[in-house]
């Protein structure tokens, strides 16, 4: 498919590849990410990446692969800037992983009904500095660290997307745009780690609480959202061995158990451990954690061989 891409292109090599979008089913999604690494290999593609991931996507590619993701092209607006899927914030998770953040659909309204271009906000920052509200968005993206790629046909408004680098937004003017995202988010979602000035407010859900602003707190200092704190449990009558089973496959130890003690280990979405008797090095298990099923979670070896998870929320 690749190669009739290029016959039909006209071209021997491009400077990005990528795919449009998950199949939501990261096995297929690796798939096609290990001939995106081919065509990388032979110097067809410059760079490869990949458009409309969430974290969870990316960090398969990243673990499971031999090239992690080097472009991510997802919805980034000021009423949409918490993570296109998730509520996580994405742009934060790229920068840290050095991958490049490209937004989409900065200027309109998809997937809500609030246009961006029509608040009143956006409206009096692009007054003051005499620009447009689009100007005003795609420069908040850029100061956020996003790259943009706005669409037009009208050549007025083409030359006016290129007219971002002669003003910049203050401090306050940025708060303000920031701000925006958590007037219309659930406050279930994480923060973006942009300064809003909502910052410093989570809400901690509760099964009991039909109405969603029910019970706030501070927010508590962020972590990795990939992160799980794991416990493991022995509850066999013999010794069991831990280990660690890298994307390459290889064994690193962890901890070894004796019947009836326990060991805690700070590790991340998708990673695989492999429990093995201590006495004939004999293998009965292997474990992969799943962030949605909380961000601490314990796990007991039983005696028939049948593991227990508890979700500790």
């Amino acid at each position: 498919g690749s190669s009739n891409n290029f016959s039909i292109l006209g071209l021997d090599y491009v400077d990005l590849y990528m795919i449009h979008g998950s199949t939501g089913n990261h096995n297929k999604d690796l798939v096609c990410w290990k001939q995106l690494e081919e065509l990388l290999e032979s110097g067809k593609a410059k760079a490869i990446g990949v458009s409309n991931f969430g974290i969870d996507g990316l960090e398969y590619l990243s673990m499971n692969g031999e090239v992690k993701p080097m472009y991510v092209q997802n919805k980034y607006s000021v009423y949409h800037s918490n993570g296109q899927y998730t509520g996580v914030d994405e742009l934060k998770y790229t920068s840290n992983n050095h991958i490049a953040f490209m937004s989409y659909s900065t200027l309109n309204t998809w997937p809500q009904k609030l246009a961006p271009l029509k608040s009143k906000i956006v409206e009096n920052i692009a007054d003051f500095h005499s620009k447009t509200p689009a100007q005003v968005m795609l420069r908040w993206a850029l100061q956020n660290g996003a790259g943009v790629i706005p669409r037009s046909s009208n050549l007025q408004r083409i030359r006016e997307n290129f007219d971002l680098f002669d003003f910049s937004l203050s401090e306050h003017e940025m708060l303000a745009l920031n701000s925006l995202n958590d007037l219309v988010q659930s406050p279930i979602n994480r923060r973006p780690s942009v300064k809003s000035l909502f910052s410093g407010i989570l809400q901690k859900s509760s099964i009991n609480a039909p109405d969603p602003f029910y019970e706030f707190t501070e927010q508590e200092p962020k972590k990795d959202p990939s992160e799980i704190s794991l416990t493991i449990v022995n509850e066999r009558e013999e010794s069991i061995s831990i280990s660690w089973v890298s994307p390459k496959e290889e064994l690193h130890p962890v901890d070894t158990l004796a019947p009836g003690a326990q060991t805690e280990i700070t590790t991340y979405h998708l990673h695989r451990f492999q429990v093995a008797m201590e006495s004939s090095g004999e293998i009965f298990e292997v474990i992969q954690l799943d962030r949605a099923k909380g961000n601490r979670q314990r796990i007991g070896i039983s005696s028939n061989d049948d593991s227990r998870m508890t979700d500790e929320l």
